[in-house]
């Protein structure tokens, strides 16, 4: 099966999955683009509101016809919908690679459901193994988050939001 079709599939199975709530979290990347795709189709979802976890996501949920509620004015999220870089055996996941990560990971809390749309590409033995591990990190705090990572061995990177991310 094509990566396309995968992702297309799984964003079918991710909107079934989302029912009746009316309140919807809606994370960033390539698959959630397909996911907005079929829902803005179907009539039902036309009904509800979206809290965007990302500038990007914002723009193409309202340019989908969809109802935009930004996170600031949200007091509730009942399910949130967003994909993965990679997932290992146990469910565990890297996600952020978008530059979205830490709205992202407000949501996907604050939620009383979630959903996370992977296609077989994103199935990892290790993770790490095919992207990078992402960290946000305050501005002020750069230097020293950077000098305690590689004082642990890890090689660090830094890596302004921009150039082809979603970002905040």
């Amino acid at each position: 099966m094509s990566v396309d079709l995968a992702k297309l599939n799984a964003a079918k199975a991710a909107a079934r999955l989302v029912g009746e709530s009316r309140v919807i979290g809606v994370g960033s990347g390539t698959t959630v683009e397909r996911f907005i795709d079929v829902i803005s189709r179907d009539e039902g979802f036309r009904q509800k509101v979206y809290v965007p976890s990302s500038l990007d996501t914002a723009l193409k949920l309202s340019r989908a016809g969809l109802k935009v509620l930004y996170p600031s004015a949200a007091s509730g999220v009942e399910v949130y919908v967003d994909g993965a870089d990679e997932v290992d055996s146990s469910l565990n996941m890297i996600k952020g690679g978008g530059a979205a990560m830490t709205l992202e990971k407000i949501l996907a809390f604050y939620a009383e459901r979630r959903i996370f749309i992977v296609d077989h590409t994103k199935l990892v033995d290790r993770l790490g193994s095919k992207h990078p591990v992402p960290i946000d990190v305050l501005p002020h705090a750069i230097s020293m988050v950077l000098s305690e990572l590689r004082r642990r061995g890890f090689r660090a990177e830094f890596r302004l939001a921009g150039r082809g991310k979603v970002g905040p």
